[in-house]
């Protein structure tokens, strides 16, 4: 028996701009030799390469086969490659012509990736016909390209690339085994094409899908309270951070760490949330979280913690406060009461709460309960920019945290308690940044917590509890309604530190040794954790696997 089949290439590539609507664009191949041998720029950064090595399929002695003997012929190979800024999608389509001599049901095709991982393995007419996704000029320039008439277009695969990324290709094409006797000495005509188009980036681009933690946030980004802080995100921290944003009940992002596998928290005080997903140093995503509600003795330790910063019961705003456990609350300091040089400073390397309480009794506490999260626990290089007082937007606020004026060359003095005429030189890296496993909140953690819309908002010193924010706490899932502390600097000072008050405003307190702050402790999980049950919500909150 022998049949035909001719594979011809062409590449139709419609790239999507987003310039007063929707327009689209027809980019024509370069044809090097008579089976359209391509290699098609979509733009300056990214392109379509079609490209056979001189081996096209056509299978003119060809006869039925099986899947196995199907994909040990030789494949035609195309590669989709970008170095955009933006992401890239592409759809691949199967064109047959309406001379064909055998029909579309007797066609087998599979496609795989470099590796030779099948991702499709299909008879062709099975696959959806997509002849409706090309307009009349489009279907006129195919009909060019394959030298005849369409009958039928099947859109047999759809993939995406990352940015900076290059996937490859084989597709495979031969007779079904299936087929019947009317197809001897007949022919059968096929032609490739491909649609290209910008696409938005996904958690998939950034965190391999096959963790439990990119599963979670993927689901969260696509409800649209998981929002990606690039520049196409007005006012943003332009951080390429991933950040939980909106109303508390609005957002599921809770975990909560004990020693069970499933099931709801015995306790609120092992409730915490999803900040989000940041990039490290070494340009790798952690998870971050923060306890749910404020901290108790058991957890942070009390009074009888020699050198820690513990201050007493916690009194304030009862009538604020939105966590299940303000009589257990107790406070603290950003340091201790000791006079001695060190511990006036904001530097918070120094402070006791850091040292004592946040990575001594509190890590040990976490660990002693749930031995698992040794291994998620992230070491955090912790850097403790700060800001002046007065009005300042989200993104200066960020900037001068853990931005780009973090270790600002303007800042290389560190002020005296009261006074900017008395200075101290310091060394910025030695005394900004900290490794450690626990912190507390940045200021711009908490105000990147509110919904986009308000992005654009400067806060001040005083609460934000006033009308003209509009609701904006409202909108906040992090703001718990107590004064608490912040790991954040003020630089006007050597001792001045940023807290968060009961009316929600990035408040400061003027001396480290003043207390009566709650705190919630903070810290960077590994992307690596598998998640066991849970949505997120309070109720039913995302559990790690023990």
């Amino acid at each position: 028996m022998k049949r035909k089949i001719i594979l011809i290439i062409i590449c139709i590539l419609i790239l999507t701009l987003s310039i007063l609507g929707i327009t689209y664009a027809f980019m024509k191949p370069q044809v090097e030799d008579e089976y359209g041998k391509s290699n098609i720029t979509i733009n300056a950064c990214a392109k379509v390469q079609l490209k056979d090595n001189g081996n096209t399929i056509n299978l003119k002695n060809s006869y039925p086969m099986d899947d196995d003997m199907g994909l040990e012929t030789e494949p035609y190979e195309f590669t989709i490659n970008s170095t955009c800024d933006n992401c890239v999608g592409f759809n691949l389509y199967l064109t047959s012509l309406n001379d064909n001599e055998i029909e579309d049901n007797n066609i087998h095709f599979a496609i795989t990736s470099e590796e030779d991982i099948v991702l499709v393995n299909e008879i062709l007419s099975k696959t959806t016909n997509a002849l409706t996704e090309f307009n009349n000029e489009e279907l006129k320039e195919l009909d060019i390209g394959i030298k005849g008439k369409h009958k039928n277009i099947y859109k047999v695969y759809s993939n995406s690339i990352p940015l900076k990324g290059e996937s490859n290709y084989k597709l495979y094409l031969w007779v079904d085994k299936d087929a019947n006797n009317e197809t001897m000495g007949k022919s059968f005509k096929v032609g490739l094409s491909v649609k290209s188009y910008n696409r938005e980036m996904t958690y998939a681009d950034v965190c391999d899908p096959s963790l439990g933690a990119c599963q979670i946030a993927q689901k969260a980004y696509e409800n649209n309270i998981l929002f990606y802080h690039d520049a196409n995100l007005k006012n943003s921290a332009n951080d390429l951070s991933y950040r939980y944003s909106g109303a508390s009940d609005k957002v599921n992002n809770f975990i909560c760490l004990d020693n069970k596998n499933t099931g709801t928290c015995e306790t609120d005080d092992n409730l915490y949330r999803i900040i989000g997903l940041f990039k490290n140093e070494d340009d790798n995503y952690e998870m971050k979280l923060i306890k749910a509600q404020g901290a108790t003795a058991t957890e942070l330790g009390d009074g009888n913690v020699e050198g820690g910063a513990y201050y007493g019961k916690y009194t304030w705003a009862y009538e604020y406060y939105k966590g299940t456990n303000f009589n257990n609350l107790v406070s603290y300091r950003w340091n201790s009461t000791s006079e001695t040089e060190e511990s006036n400073v904001n530097m918070w390397k120094e402070s006791n709460l850091n040292k004592v309480n946040l990575n001594d009794f509190y890590y040990n506490y976490m660990i002693k309960m749930a031995p698992y999260l040794k291994n998620y626990i992230l070491k955090h290089n912790w850097v403790v920019g700060g800001f002046n007082l007065g009005n300042y937007s989200f993104k200066k606020i960020y900037d001068y945290e853990l931005g780009v004026n973090r270790l600002k060359s303007t800042d290389k003095k560190c002020y005296t308690q009261g006074s900017q005429s008395v200075v101290r030189e310091c060394n910025l890296e030695n005394d900004l940044i900290y490794q450690d496993y626990i912190g507390l909140l940045y200021i711009s953690d908490y105000i990147y917590a509110t919904t986009p819309k308000f992005y654009s908002s400067s806060v001040n010193d005083c609460d934000i509890t006033s009308s003209s924010y509009n609701g904006m706490l409202d909108s906040n899932w992090m703001y718990l309604g107590a004064f608490e502390l912040s790991i954040s600097r003020d630089s006007s000072r050597e001792s001045y530190i940023r807290r968060i008050t009961s009316g929600g405003g990035p408040g400061y307190i003027s001396k480290v040794t003043d207390g009566n702050f709650i705190v919630r402790p903070s810290f960077y999980i590994t992307t690596d954790v598998q998640f066991t049950s849970g949505d997120g919500s309070k109720g039913s909150p995302y559990r790690l696997s023990v």
